[in-house]
């Protein structure tokens, strides 16, 4: 017999489904550096506000499809300094 979750984990995504996310999606083809770099920053921050924060106060495990080193990743083939991202 396996044992009881107490609760399901709760699965996210980044950039999220949130509309700040959404944004993000919608603009990724259009839009790069510190503007693209800021945006995604703008949705991390909403995300964990919004959903990462309020589900591991309910005792539920986060498991997110991308985060923060994907993302510096990303802006980096896009040529932002990484000071700039560790600052925003």
């Amino acid at each position: 017999m396996s044992p009881r979750v107490p609760h399901p984990p709760h699965v996210a995504a980044e950039p999220s489904a949130g509309p700040i996310g959404e944004l993000c999606r919608e603009l990724t083809e259009t839009t790069t550096g510190h503007a693209l770099a800021c945006l995604y920053a703008a949705d991390r921050y909403h995300h964990l506000d919004a959903e990462a924060r309020p589900n591991t106060s309910a005792g539920r495990v986060v498991i997110s499809d991308r985060y923060i080193p994907s993302g510096l990743v990303m802006q980096r083939f896009d040529g932002i300094d990484p000071a700039f991202l560790q600052d925003i």
